[in-house]
């Protein structure tokens, strides 16, 4: 198997998952998808590299989702006026992070996530203020950089 075959595994796992509305979590999708190509006499080494492995494949798979804004048209909802909203979100739930389709996420949920990234922006605004300043400030001391420790 590549690591192509595994990516597109991972991917329709998760898809599948997320269209039948059904969480994902990484640990069970990892073990998911090594279940389905081990036959348990495998030795430790080979189950914690297929492990790492799976779990590199899985991740990916997920990250489609959670940066779904950053992909215009990708793993977005759809829906008229709503520009940004993704079709699945992850969310912390039951002691794990599960990657959730809307139709599943509360709104006490939707709300933490609202806030995280209204919290998000604020440190973002932040940093593009300071680098704007620090522009400012390399025009203003030209040797700046001498100040700096190796």
């Amino acid at each position: 198997m590549t690591n192509k075959e595994l990516q597109e595994i991972a991917a329709t796992l998760v898809s599948q998952r997320i269209e039948q509305r059904q969480p994902v979590e990484m640990e069970w999708a990892i073990q998911s998808i090594i279940g389905n190509y081990t036959t348990g006499n495998e030795g430790d080494f080979f189950l914690f590299c297929a492990h790492h492995t799976v779990w590199q494949a899985v991740k990916r798979a997920i990250e489609k989702y959670d940066k779904a804004e950053e992909e215009p048209g990708q793993m977005l909802l759809g829906l008229a006026t709503f520009e940004r909203l993704k079709i699945a979100y992850s969310i912390f739930r039951d002691g794990t992070i599960q990657l959730l389709h809307v139709a599943c996420i509360t709104d006490e949920e939707f709300r933490a996530r609202a806030t995280g990234y209204r919290a998000q922006s604020e440190g973002c605004l932040a940093h593009a203020r300071e680098i704007e300043r620090f522009i400012e400030y390399r025009k203003e001391h030209p040797n700046w950089a001498d100040s700096l420790s190796s």
